[in-house]
């Protein structure tokens, strides 16, 4: 027996009626879809409401004179137009995400995340990431 297996869920359904509940399961509603030709389209519109939710209480963390900015990548091995690589990093495959943490506690203030190639910015695209993660400070 596996020991990731949770014992109740197979007792009350088989894998595959699982699998369609699954497929078919969604968190956010699809006749809302931006269009992808927008300037402005974002890869992670259905997850956005619940980042927003995320961003928010990081942004409530006191915030420590000297602060961070890092990447980091959330390991991810399935099939996503979002997934980059990273070889230096121990997860090479992934999301990636830019983080404002505590110089010292490392605890993330702010983050956002890496949804591919967007609309030509005024600024390169590490001062643009920069200057936005910067904003969080500004305005709290």
């Amino acid at each position: 027996m596996s020991t990731t297996r949770v014992g109740s869920i197979p007792s009350v359904m088989n894998r595959n009626r699982f699998l369609e509940i699954k497929r078919y399961l969604h968190a956010t509603d699809s006749s809302n879809q931006p269009n992808n030709t927008d300037p402005n389209f974002n890869r992670a519109y259905k997850v956005r409401p619940l980042s927003n939710i995320v961003k928010e209480h990081f942004q409530k963390v006191p915030k420590e004179e000297k602060l961070s900015v890092d990447e980091q990548i959330i390991p991810f091995k399935g099939r996503s137009i979002m997934k980059q690589q990273m070889p230096n990093k121990p997860s090479r495959w992934g999301y990636k995400m830019f983080l404002l943490a505590g110089g010292n506690s490392g605890i993330c203030c702010d983050f956002i995340s890496y949804t591919g190639k967007s609309i030509k910015q005024p600024y390169e695209f590490c001062t643009t990431i920069v200057l936005d993660l910067y904003e969080t400070i500004t305005t709290s």
